[in-house]
């Protein structure tokens, strides 16, 4: 975060959570679409494509995403974009097309989305939306709220392999 922080002037943060629509049966509590493990990081994987060479890529400053799994939710993804504020704005209408995108094409209709973006308000400390560059208490609130992408989890419910990244984080390429 630091070094985009020096190298643009202005950062658009957008936050979008990415799962799967779940099932509900009769005396039974929700579950999630019995994705696998590969088809979830196939479909995160067609999303990273997308944000690295698609519409956005020429504005993009880097990610950042973490693969989470509950028996309510199944596979899901927190994820985090950054944008060169100086090019772009709209941050709910961008994390809209994201999320839009994860829904139709990465999963093929399998998918849903959470624009955090459409509930600023709700964040005392709100730390998505545009951010400049001499706004300290914005920046602090923005490593918050990229900090519970990258906090140690207690509540990961699945063992998925040594070789497995349930984290990761890039930037055009």
């Amino acid at each position: 975060l630091a070094e985009m922080r020096v190298r643009y002037s202005k950062l658009l943060v957008i936050r979008v959570d990415l799962g799967y629509y779940s099932t509900y049966s009769p005396g039974k509590h929700l579950q999630g679409l019995p994705i696998s493990l590969k088809e979830a990081q196939l479909h995160r994987n067609r999303l990273l494509t997308y944000l690295r060479r698609g519409p956005l890529s020429d504005h993009l400053a880097g990610y950042i995403w973490r693969l989470e799994f509950g028996v309510e939710k199944g596979h899901h993804y927190h994820l985090a974009v950054f944008l060169n504020g100086q090019a772009v704005a709209k941050d709910i209408v961008i994390a809209d097309i994201i999320g839009a995108y994860w829904k139709r094409e990465a999963t093929g209709g399998q998918g849903m989305y959470y624009s955090c973006n459409k509930s600023k308000e709700a964040y005392a400390r709100c730390g998505i939306g545009m951010v400049s560059r001499g706004e300290d208490e914005k920046w602090n609130h923005v490593e918050e709220a990229i900090s519970y992408l990258t906090k140690q989890d207690f509540y990961l419910r699945f063992r998925p392999g040594p070789r497995v990244r349930t984290f990761g984080a890039g930037g055009p390429y």
